[in-house]
């Protein structure tokens, strides 16, 4: 997985996000479904804030300590700050909240797991045409 794989998978999450947000705010009401959209905006962002601590970390050139350390500080405020808020404020019940945060990572599993499916499906070197026996 390279951070390709991730920024596909951000804007994969970004084109779920509002069918699936319709869905939850269509049958469980406005409350639930603006909690399920704005947690599932948290969970990308949380995953985005996760991807760049890693990458100031094993960067190439030496590691950017006071970059890694203002992602790890934005990430537990924003990200935690706002989720907590979200709770305290009862917008969206603790169920949708925790499945919009999840919504990235279930794409991330489906996506690997279909391009594991792919791989395994498609031929590993060129495909020879038959000829028909007649």
């Amino acid at each position: 997985m390279n951070l390709e794989f991730l920024h596909r998978s951000y804007r994969s999450a970004l084109v779920v996000l509002p069918v699936v947000g319709l869905f939850v705010f269509t049958y469980l009401g406005p409350m639930q479904g603006a909690g399920f959209a704005l947690a599932a905006l948290l969970g990308i962002v949380n995953v985005r804030l996760i991807e760049e601590c890693a990458v100031q970390l094993i960067r190439v050139g030496g590691p950017r300590k006071l970059r890694f350390v203002l992602a790890a500080l934005l990430k537990l405020v924003l990200v935690y700050g706002i989720g907590a808020f979200l709770l305290i404020r009862g917008i969206g019940s603790p169920a949708a909240l925790v499945a919009g945060f999840s919504m990235i990572f279930a794409v991330i599993v489906l996506k690997a797991a279909g391009r594991l499916y792919v791989d395994r499906t498609q031929p590993a070197g060129p495909v020879l045409e038959r000829k028909d026996s007649r």
